[in-house]
C-alpha cells in the first residue's frame, strides 16, 4: 500500500550517496503525515525527528536550515491541529536558535508554552506565561484562537505564581489576565468565541456555598462554613424551625430536601454580617462564621444571602440522634440520646416519603417511639419501588433527622443506613 511504498522509498533514498539523498528527509516528512493519518503518533514523531536529524548533520548550512525548518513547520502544524505538544522541548529550543522567521518563532514559543502549561512540575508550569507572551509578539493568524484559549485557560488555573512559606513556588489563578484574554477572543464568532463568553460568565458570576459541618451538642459554640466570590459581604440569619412540619417539593438544584421545609419559622434568633476582601480580584473567600452566643437546643435554618443569591442549610443543636433503615414497604426508626446511647421513648416521629427523583409532594406519616426508642412505620407501595425517605424525631426541643435517597446512595455505596455524626463521637 501507499504506506509501505513510502517506507521503501525513504529507505532507498537514505542509502543513495548522490544528490537524490536530499530527498530522504522529504520522504520522511510525507511518511510522518501518513503515519499520523493512520493514528500512529509515535511513528509519525519518529519520522519527523529523523528528517530533522538528517538536516541537522548536513554541512550545507543554508540548505540544511531551510530543510530543518520546513519539517519543523509540518511537525508543529500537526501538533497544533491535534492540540498536543508532540514536538520535544529540545527541538523547540534548537528551532529558536537557528531561525529568524517570525512564523517559526511564534510556533516554537507557543508549543513550548503548551508543554509547560501541562507540566506536573510547578516551577516549569509557572514558566508557561512568559512563553505565551513571546508567542504573541509574532502575530500568526493560524494559531491566534488556540493560543488565546490555552493562554487564558492556563492563567485561569495557575497563572499567578509566588513563593510559599517553605520557599517553594506556589501557583494560583490569575483571573484578571484570563479575563483580558477571554474578552479579546469573545469578539470572535464561532466555537472559540462561545467558549470565551462562557468562561467570562463563569469568572464573573457570584457563587455562594454554605455548609454546616456538624450537628452540635447543647452548650457548644456553633459555626458554619462559607465560600463566596465577587461580592463584598454575606448576610447570615438563624431561624428556629420545627422539623416535624410538612415538606414540599424542593426547589434547590440537586433536590436538597432542606429546601423543601414548609415549617413555621420563628423570628431570627441570630444575625451576622461577614465582610472580607479577597487577595486578588475574583478570588474566592473562605470563612468560618462562629456565633458567639450559645444556642438553646432546637433545629435552625441557616440562611445566607449575597445580593440576590440565597443558600440554606439545616443546623441542629441537640442531644438526639436518629437511625433509619428501610425496606420497599417499611421504615424502622430508632431515636436515642447521642451522648449516652439511651433510647428516647415517646419521641414524635414524622416519616416523609415520595418516589425517588419524582419531585412530587411528600407523603407524611406520624408515630411515636416505643419504650426501646424504636418505631416501625408502613408506607404506601403504589408507584415506583425506590423511594426517598426523611425521618424526623423530636422530644421536647431536641430534634434529629435521617434522610435516605437511593439516587444519592447509588453514587456512594449500597447501604440503607444513614447516621447523624457528632464531632465528639467516633464512627
Amino acid at each position: 500500500d501507499v504506506h509501505k511504498l513510502a517506507q521503501r522509498v525513504a529507505e532507498d533514498l537514505r542509502t543513495r550517496p548522490d544528490e537524490r539523498r536530499d530527498l530522504f528527509p522529504e520522504a520522511l516528512r510525507l511518511l510522518a503525515r501518513l503515519e499520523l493519518a493512520r493514528g500512529n503518533e509515535a511513528a509519525a514523531t519518529e519520522a519527523w525527528l529523523a528528517g530533522m536529524d538528517h538536516w541537522a548533520g548536513d554541512r550545507r548550512v543554508e540548505l540544511a536550515r531551510a530543510g530543518y525548518l520546513r519539517i519543523f513547520r509540518d511537525f508543529a502544524e500537526a501538533s497544533i491541529q491535534r492540540d498536543e505538544a508532540l514536538v520535544p522541548a529540545e527541538v523547540l529550543e534548537d528551532v529558536l536558535k537557528v531561525t529568524q522567521d517570525a512564523t517559526d518563532k511564534a510556533l516554537a514559543h507557543f508549543l513550548t508554552a503548551l508543554a509547560l502549561a501541562d507540566d506536573p512540575d510547578v516551577q516549569q508550569r509557572a514558566r508557561a506565561g512568559a512563553e505565551f507572551d513571546l508567542a504573541r509578539r509574532f502575530p500568526l493568524p493560524s494559531i491566534r484562537e488556540p493560543l488565546l484559549l490555552h493562554y487564558a485557560a492556563w492563567a485561569e488555573e495557575s497563572g499567578y505564581s509566588s513563593f510559599g512559606d517553605s520557599g517553594t513556588i506556589v501557583v494560583e489563578p490569575d483571573f484578571e489576565t484570563a479575563l483580558k484574554l477571554y474578552e479579546e477572543l469573545a469578539q470572535d464568532a464561532g466555537d472559540a468565541g462561545d467558549v470565551a463568553r462562557q468562561a467570562i460568565a463563569r469568572i464573573r458570576e457570584p457563587p455562594l456555598t454554605l455548609r454546616v459541618p456538624n450537628t452540635f451538642r447543647p452548650g457548644t459554640q456553633v459555626q458554619v462554613q462559607l465560600e463566596w466570590r465577587n461580592a463584598g459581604q454575606v448576610e447570615l440569619t438563624l431561624q428556629p424551625v420545627r422539623l416535624t412540619d410538612a415538606l414540599s417539593p424542593p426547589t434547590a438544584p440537586g433536590g436538597n430536601w432542606t429546601y423543601a421545609m414548609q415549617s413555621r419559622r420563628g423570628e431570627p434568633v441570630r444575625r451576622l454580617t461577614l465582610r472580607m476582601q479577597p487577595a486578588r480580584p475574583h478570588y474566592s473567600v473562605t470563612q468560618v462564621a462562629r456565633f458567639d452566643e450559645l444556642l438553646p437546643p432546637g433545629a435552625y435554618e441557616v440562611l445566607a444571602r449575597m445580593g440576590g443569591i440565597e443558600r440554606r442549610d439545616l443546623l441542629l443543636v441537640t442531644e438526639a440522634a436518629v437511625v433509619l433503615k428501610s425496606t420497599p414497604t417499611q421504615a424502622l426508626v430508632f431515636a436515642a440520646n447521642s451522648i449516652t446511647g439511651a433510647p428516647l421513648p415517646g419521641a414524635t416521629v414524622s416519616l416523609f416519603t415520595r418516589p425517588a427523583g419524582s419531585g412530587v409532594p411528600w407523603t407524611a406519616q406520624t408515630a411515636s417511639t416505643g419504650p426501646e426508642g424504636v418505631v416501625l412505620i408502613d408506607f404506601s407501595t403504589s408507584g415506583p419501588a425506590e423511594r426517598e425517605l426523611v425521618a424526623v424525631a423530636a422530644l421536647g426541643e431536641n430534634q434529629a433527622f435521617a434522610a435516605f435517597s437511593p439516587l444519592a446512595e447509588a453514587e456512594a455505596q449500597e447501604s440503607a443506613w444513614d447516621f447523624a455524626v457528632f464531632p465528639d463521637k467516633s464512627v
